[in-house]
């Protein structure tokens, strides 16, 4: 039986989730601060860094998502009228790549290179997310990828996260493509509720461990005759 994409159901029904809009970039960089201020691994990596300056630097590379060519798309949970919680996710490059030659732009977006703010650990940075990066890199085949998740700490606890990452799933479905992702330990029960499956070796750098998980919709066994 083929695996359907997750029901995307809060216990608030005020929450729903749309497009972010590139003037919900500065609550975006301060949700975000709110959710990991207190996480191990932001605290290792950026907990002496300038906090100014990293906002600064986030703030600059989110507003990258709404550059024409990008292939990276930005939802936002909404509950009231306020932000409480987004996800970005970067789209398969070939599927853009195709889109972008029809529309007749490049469908390559500018690439920077990392510029760290002061006091950031550098070392445990750079150890880190290159080997997150050439393990996506690796991958063969076409996929969306979940880069970031976040909820407003006030607001966990009704299925924010849920709601958006099965969002991110019905993105991906509609295209047949698979989502990967790295989880936290924190993080693995709820995407394995989601149907997300451990899908590789763990990345360990440090005292940090993520495991490599994918969605995907299984195309169902043919009938026998």
């Amino acid at each position: 039986m083929s695996p359907k994409a997750p029901s995307a159901v809060t216990s608030d029904p005020e929450v729903v989730v749309l497009p972010a809009l590139l003037s919900d970039v500065p609550a975006i960089v301060a949700l975000h601060y709110r959710a990991v201020a207190q996480d191990p691994l932001y605290l290792a990596l950026f907990g002496k860094a300038n906090q100014d300056q990293l906002a600064s630097k986030m703030q600059e590379r989110t507003e990258q998502v709404f550059a024409p060519g990008d292939n990276r798309q930005l939802l936002k949970a909404v509950r009231g009228g306020e932000l409480v919680g987004f996800a970005q996710f970067a789209r398969p490059k070939e599927l853009f790549a195709a889109k972008a030659d029809a529309e007749g732009s490049s469908g390559k977006r500018k690439e920077h290179k990392p510029s760290w703010a002061d006091g950031v650990n550098i070392e445990l940075a750079v150890d880190f997310f290159d080997r997150m990066g050439k393990r996506h890199e690796a991958a063969t085949e076409p996929h969306c990828y979940l880069q970031m998740l976040a909820v407003d700490p006030a607001a966990r606890g009704i299925g924010c996260g849920r709601l958006l990452v099965s969002r991110v799933v019905e993105e991906a479905e509609q295209s047949g493509f698979p989502v990967f992702l790295d989880s936290s330990n924190m993080a693995e029960s709820m995407y394995r509720k989601l149907g997300f499956v451990e899908d590789g070796d763990r990345l360990w750098s440090k005292d940090f461990s993520f495991s490599p998980m994918t969605w995907r919709k299984v195309s169902p066994a043919p009938s026998a005759t």
